[in-house]
C-alpha cells in the first residue's frame, strides 16, 4: 500500500486527470438512478463501467512500470461489448442478419440435424425464422422491441425451411456464434435469447483471442489495443458476423508474424498456431487477405533459403523460373478470361455487374474506377474503419470521436525510447507490398462482387474491411524520428478506455 501511494505520488497529474473524470462519471451515475427508464439504466451500466475499469487501471497503471495492453483489451473489450449486445439490437450490424443463417446451419450441423432444405435453404425451427422482427432504423422503439422479444420463450420448435441460404463463407468462422445458438436451442430458449447468446460467444472469443495477440507481439502492442477496442471492432465483436472471427486471427496471425520478424524464431507450438491460424484465414472475405496469410510461409522461406538450396547459382535460377511462370500464369489467365462471356449478373443487386472477363477485356477500367472510389469516398473509408458510422452506417457519432482515435493511432504508432527494435527497410517493404495487395484485392472483390456496370466507381467497400491490415499499414510510419516516453502509454490508455465509454453514450444520446 505504501508503495502505491508512493506510485500515486509519481503520478499526481494522472491521479488529478482521473479522479475529475471519476466525479464525472459519478455524477452521472446519480443522474440515472433520478432518471429510472430503460436508456438510463443502460447509462447507469456505462458509468459503472467507466468508474469500475478507471480505479484498477490507474491502480496498475502506479504500480506496474509498464501498461499491460493485453489485459486492459480484454476487460474493455468484455466490458464495453456487453453494452453493445444490449444497445445494439439483432440485425442493425451490417449483415448479420445473413451471418445468422450461416451460424445456424452450422448448429445445424453440430446437432447432428439436417442443415439445409433441398433448395438450399438453411433450416431451423420455426420460433428461431424472426420473420416478424425487423428493427428497421435505429431509435428508442427499435431498442424496446428488442428487449421485448429477449423476453419471449419457445414456442414453437417445429423444423422448418427458413426459405434463406446461408452465406457462401467458411463454416468455420461460424463456430462460436454456432455453439452460443446450440447451447440455446438445447436448453429450448427463445429466439432472441438463442441468437444473444451466439452474439457472447463470438465477443468472447474475440476478446480472448485479442488478449494472447497483444500478449504474444513484441513490437506494436499499442497498436493492436487501440485497433481491437475500437468502436467498429466492439460493435462487430458483440454481433454474429464473421468479423468477429476474422478480424482477432488476423491480429493473431499479425503478432506470430511479427513475432517471428522480431525474435528470430518460434517455439514449435508456436509455429504450427502461426500456420494453422494462416491457413484459416487464407480463403476468408473472397481470400482478399491472402497476402497476409501467405507472408509468414514467405519469411520462413526466405530465411531457410540458404539451407533449402544451398548453390547460390541454383537458388538464382530457381527464381528466374518461378517469376517466368507468374508472368505465364498471368498473361494464361488473360488469355483465359478474354474468351469468357462479358456480363455477370448479380441477384443480390439486381442488375449486372463487373466480371473478370469483362476486366481482361477492358485492362483500363479497373485502375480508372478504383482511382475515382478513393477521390470519391477516401473520407468515408476513414470514417467507417474507426467507427464513425456504427449500427448499419446510420449512427453517425460526434465529429470529436474520429479526431480522438486518429491521435490514439498517432500515439500508438510513436516509437518508445525504451524499444531498442527498430523494424529494417527490408522488413516495411514487404509490409508495404502485402498491404498494397491486400487493398487492391478488396476492391477488385468488391467491384466483381457488389458494383453494377453503370456505375464509374466501386461499391460496397467498407472502412472496416482494412482492419485486417492496418497493423501492417501503422509500421510503416513507426520510426525512431519521431520517439516518445512509456509514459504515453498510460495517457493512451485512460484516453481509449473514456473515448469509448463517451461513443457509447453518444449512441445512446441520440435516442434521447
Amino acid at each position: 500500500m505504501k508503495a502505491l501511494f508512493e506510485s500515486i505520488k509519481n503520478h499526481k497529474k494522472a491521479f488529478i486527470i482521473s479522479l475529475i473524470f471519476l466525479v464525472y462519471f459519478a455524477s452521472g451515475l446519480i443522474r440515472c438512478i433520478a432518471n429510472g427508464d430503460g436508456l438510463s439504466k443502460v447509462r447507469f451500466a456505462i458509468y459503472l463501467m467507466l468508474i469500475g475499469l478507471t480505479v484498477p487501471f490507474f491502480i496498475f497503471s502506479c504500480v506496474f512500470e509498464k501498461v499491460r495492453y493485453d489485459i486492459a483489451a480484454l476487460l474493455i473489450i468484455l466490458c464495453f461489448g456487453i453494452i453493445s449486445l444490449i444497445i445494439m439490437p439483432l440485425y442493425t450490424v451490417p449483415d448479420e442478419q445473413v451471418h445468422m443463417y450461416g451460424a445456424y446451419r452450422v448448429s445445424n450441423k453440430l446437432m447432428g440435424k439436417e442443415a439445409e432444405s433441398p433448395y438450399r435453404a438453411v433450416m431451423m425451427r420455426n420460433d428461431d425464422r424472426m420473420d416478424a422482427y425487423y428493427p428497421g432504423s435505429y431509435t428508442v422503439l427499435a431498442i424496446v422491441n428488442y428487449w421485448s422479444w429477449l423476453d419471449k420463450d419457445a414456442s414453437d420448435e417445429t423444423f422448418v425451411d427458413s426459405g434463406h441460404p446461408a452465406p457462401n463463407a467458411p463454416e468455420y468462422c461460424y463456430f462460436f456464434s454456432a455453439l452460443g445458438i446450440t447451447i440455446g436451442r438445447l436448453l429450448h430458449l427463445g429466439p432472441m435469447k438463442v441468437y444473444f447468446l451466439g452474439r457472447i460467444f463470438n465477443l468472447v472469443f474475440f476478446a480472448v483471442i485479442s488478449f494472447f495477440a497483444i500478449q504474444i507481439i513484441p513490437k506494436g502492442k499499442p497498436v493492436l489495443f487501440v485497433l481491437s477496442t475500437m468502436p467498429i471492432c466492439i460493435q462487430q465483436a458483440a454481433s454474429l458476423s464473421y468479423d468477429s472471427f476474422l478480424i482477432p486471427m488476423a491480429f493473431l496471425l499479425t503478432a506470430f508474424t511479427v513475432k517471428y520478424i522480431v525474435d528470430g524464431t518460434l517455439s514449435r507450438v508456436q509455429f504450427i498456431l502461426m500456420f494453422v491460424t494462416a491457413l484459416l484465414v487464407l480463403p476468408m472475405k473472397g481470400w482478399a487477405y491472402f497476402p497476409i496469410a501467405l507472408l509468414p510461409f514467405f519469411i520462413v522461406l526466405w530465411r531457410n533459403r540458404k539451407n533449402i538450396i544451398k548453390k547460390d547459382k541454383i537458388r538464382h535460377i530457381i527464381y528466374a523460373l518461378l517469376f517466368a511462370l507468374f508472368v505465364i500464369a498471368v498473361f494464361a489467365a488473360l488469355f483465359y478470361f478474354r474468351k469468357q462471356p462479358d456480363n455477370n449478373y448479380h441477384e443480390t443487386l439486381g442488375m449486372y455487374g463487373y466480371s473478370i472477363p469483362y476486366l481482361a477485356k477492358h485492362l483500363s477500367a479497373f485502375p480508372r474506377l478504383l482511382a475515382n472510389a478513393l477521390e470519391a469516398s477516401t473520407a468515408w473509408y476513414f470514417d467507417t474503419f474507426f467507427g464513425g458510422l456504427l449500427g448499419r452506417l446510420e449512427i453517425n457519432i460526434n465529429q470529436i470521436f474520429r479526431l480522438i482515435y486518429l491521435i490514439l493511432l498517432i500515439l500508438a504508432i510513436m516509437h518508445r525510447k525504451s524499444d531498442e527494435y527498430y523494424f529494417s527497410i527490408k522488413a516495411k517493404s514487404g509490409f508495404f507490398v502485402v498491404a498494397l495487395i491486400s487493398v487492391l484485392c478488396i476492391f477488385a472483390g468488391m467491384l466483381v462482387g457488389w458494383t453494377g456496370l453503370e456505375s464509374d466507381v466501386i461499391q460496397g467497400v467498407q472502412g472496416r474491411y482494412f482492419i485486417p491490415l492496418a497493423f501492417y499499414i501503422m509500421m510503416l510510419f513507426n520510426t525512431k524520428r519521431v520517439e516518445c516516453s512509456e509514459n504515453i502509454d498510460r495517457v493512451l490508455l485512460f484516453l481509449d478506455l473514456w473515448s469509448l465509454g463517451f461513443v457509447e453514450l453518444d449512441v445512446i444520446g441520440m435516442l434521447g
